[in-house]
């Protein structure tokens, strides 16, 4: 694709509008998630917002004081040193508790007396605006590398409404921020590749594949990835874009060591006392789980279900079947992903996904949850790494009826689970009769 191409839309390709409007309906989409939101609906959010809550008013990463009330209550909690902590990372919810602090007054927010307002309220700020700006910069990816204007409305809707990251707006969690990073990022990656402003763009690069490892642990491949290329382009781009993971990762060190005392991240004791025992000696929940987390499952099982099974990637997203198309080097065109942006990204989903299915302890699918949770922020690199495919098959009719039937069950199960991302996927629920 030619330097003007990229700059600007083809001349007249009535479709650039479509896609901004679709953009803009998307934030509109996610924006009523937010502000319609049940708060507190499952063990992983309350264990955030607790974390929140005590930080805010009590300035500790204790949250003995809401565990005695049943609403608050979690199973995501583990005993150190006596007190109930969250087991999620400490970076997150600090700064979500920044957050609700600075709009605690202003806005008379009461996060345990009147939660509805007060979590709305910190969602629209904390997920919502994000959203807001990784969908203006989708945009403007489709308008200025994407020549075919099928396959821009394809990926506009796909990214703003085909994927199981939106139900994720409306509820606290670290997956959401993560994949509005990764892409946040996409930009300065692909400038990265081609070698351009390779310094700024290195940095930039780097920057937000940091704010997507903090979130997400497994995207440390990323900020891995991205320094390759920093590297490929020369010494003072990688030296730029070490630079610029230093704030976020060393924040998160210095975050994990306020919480813990150490450097080991408290869900990295799962299995351990810290986790079976409470602080009154009673066993927790984690000492005898139930259902989704106490099931057995062997190697091969896990992998089928979680590939094609009941929590399958391509079942409950049909649409990565274009991206795994790409991974096979169908789809090669002009205007196609760089080789090595699609090769990367074949690299970290295999990474990722290794690393979970190497976890025997917890084959849980990520728990009572609509998608496989930690593979959410490989949303935007997946989308993207599909657009020489769907360019592709949208020269003819019968590849543009492809297209659009993946595209179409896509949304089907999107929106299904956008209410609420804390339940089985319909799949899970119906073959095991589960209600939820």
């Amino acid at each position: 694709m030619s330097e003007s191409s990229r700059s600007r839309p083809a001349d007249g390709d009535k479709t650039c509008g479509l896609v901004i409007l679709i953009g803009l309906a998307s934030v509109l989409a996610h924006a009523w998630l937010v502000f319609t939101a049940v708060p507190l609906r499952s063990a992983n959010d309350r264990s955030r917002w607790c974390t929140v809550w005590s930080l805010a008013e009590r300035g500790t990463f204790v949250i003995d004081e809401l565990q005695e009330e049943r609403r608050w209550r979690t199973i995501d909690r583990l005993n150190h040193e006596g007190h109930w902590y969250s087991t999620k990372p400490p970076l997150f919810p600090a700064a979500v508790a920044g957050v609700y602090a600075a709009m605690k007054g202003p806005c008379g927010l009461d996060l345990r007396d009147d939660p509805v307002a007060a979590t709305r309220a910190v969602l629209a700020v904390v997920n919502l605006l994000p959203w807001a700006v990784a969908a203006a910069v989708w945009t403007r990816l489709l308008l200025t590398r994407v020549d075919d204007g099928l396959s821009r409305l394809v990926l506009a809707v796909l990214f703003g409404f085909g994927t199981l990251l939106m139900p994720f707006c409306g509820v606290l969690n670290n997956h959401f921020p993560a994949a509005a990073a990764v892409t946040c990022s996409l930009p300065f990656l692909l400038r990265l590749l081609e070698k351009r402003d390779a310094v700024w763009t290195a940095a930039g690069a780097a920057f937000f594949a940091s704010a997507a490892a903090v979130n997400e642990l497994p995207a440390l491949a990323y900020v891995g990835l991205v320094g390759l290329a920093a590297l490929r382009a020369g010494v003072r781009p990688a030296a730029a874009a070490v630079a610029a993971t230093l704030p976020l990762l060393l924040a998160y060190v210095v975050a994990t060591y306020v919480q813990t005392g150490g450097f080991k991240p408290f869900y990295a004791y799962y299995g351990t006392e810290k986790y079976l025992v409470g602080p009154d000696g009673e066993p927790t929940y984690w000492a005898r789980p139930r259902g989704v987390d106490g099931a057995e499952v062997s190697t091969p099982e896990y992998i089928f279900h979680c590939l094609v099974g009941h929590h399958g990637l391509f079942v409950m997203t049909p649409f990565w079947l274009l991206t795994a198309a790409a991974w096979c080097g169908v789809g090669r065109r002009s205007g196609s992903p760089p080789r090595l942006f699609v090769a990367g990204t074949l690299v970290l989903t295999a990474t990722v996904l290794g690393f979970y299915w190497t976890r025997f302890e917890n084959y849980n699918y990520g728990g009572v949850s609509v998608a496989l949770r930690w593979v959410l922020w490989l949303v935007p690199l997946w989308a993207w790494t599909s657009a020489g495919v769907v360019g592709r098959l949208q020269r003819v009719a019968s590849g543009r009826l492809v297209v659009w039937l993946l595209l179409t069950l896509s949304l089907a199960n999107a929106w299904w689970a956008a209410p609420n991302p804390w339940r089985h996927p319909w799949v899970y629920a119906w073959v095991s009769g589960s209600p939820r």
